[in-house]
């Protein structure tokens, strides 16, 4: 397979340099489908994934800021909101200079027999979940080292490279966030209807974390947001954290009608006060 290829304008890279390690034997095929979300709407949702990519979204010409996000679109290990939460996140922080990398992380390795009926409890659950959990996480791990090796190419600060998960997007995301060494952790973090699935305290130099959830989530429930505001409070590392009454699981950027529709607005602000929504150079020369 070649390293590059494009989709709808889009470069896309293939992750690992061979196989991905951990699958290289698996036999899968990849699929495409639309599906509809409730409250969310129409989405693209791809299941079946064993060769991860990276598809980058940059911003316009002379507009990027130098910083970049590797964005994980959710689907509890078993597929991913490819659009919903991907590409659209994507474009949204294009739109701000900020240059995106979508990641395909593999999908569909879970603990579950065929036929099986997966688990109601949570624990049964993360339990099921936790092959795919250990290779996203592998794969997001690759991604931050792929991104900053490339800095050049696209004109990125290798210290201002973030990740932002969605569902299981999110709990890859502060599972590199929590496990991984300092070098190899995101400079920034955003998780959006996350939870952390792992008992480790954050690090006195943990990185500054966005968080945001709706009160009415019966899937992945916003205790989680609270206790992971709670873990950054008590280690003095900057955070936030949005909770909004309804917006249920899965509403990406959309669902303009509710109040949760209005969370890139306080994701805006947030990047900008922590430095990542201007160029690094004119932060410099600011008074």
């Amino acid at each position: 397979m070649d390293m590059v290829t494009s989709l709808v304008g889009y470069e896309v890279l293939n992750l690992w340099p061979g196989a991905a390690p951990g699958t290289e034997h698996k036999v899968m095929v990849e699929t495409q489908t639309e599906v509809n979300l409730p409250g969310a709407g129409k989405t693209l949702v791809k299941t079946n994934v064993n060769e991860p990519t990276i598809t980058v979204v940059r911003p316009a010409p002379g507009k990027a800021n130098g910083a970049a996000v590797v964005v994980l679109p959710g689907g509890g290990f078993g597929g991913l909101a490819w659009d919903l939460e991907g590409l659209e996140p994507a474009r949204w922080l294009a739109d701000r200079g900020i240059t995106g990398f979508v990641l395909k992380y593999r999908v569909g390795h879970l603990d579950l027999a065929p036929g099986q009926a997966p688990p109601r409890d949570m624990d049964g659950m993360l339990r099921m979940m936790e092959p795919g959990r250990v290779l996203a996480v592998a794969d997001a791990t690759q991604a931050l080292k792929l991104v900053r090796g490339m800095a050049g190419k696209y004109g990125i600060d290798p210290t201002r490279v973030g990740m932002m998960g969605f569902s299981a997007g999110a709990i890859t995301t502060l599972g590199v966030v929590l496990q991984a060494d300092a070098k190899a952790r995101p400079n920034f973090a955003v998780s959006a209807y996350g939870m952390p699935v792992i008992d480790t305290q954050p690090a006195a130099d943990a990185p500054p974390l966005f968080l945001v959830h709706a009160q009415d989530d019966s899937t992945v429930p916003a205790g989680g947001s609270v206790k992971l505001f709670q873990q950054w409070q008590a280690v003095g590392r900057p955070s936030e954290l949005h909770i909004y009454a309804k917006g249920g699981h899965g509403f990406g950027m959309r669902l303009p009608s509710l109040p949760v529709g209005r969370w890139p607005e306080a994701l805006g602000a947030w990047l900008k006060s922590e430095g990542f929504m201007e160029a690094k150079s004119e932060k410099a020369t600011a008074p």
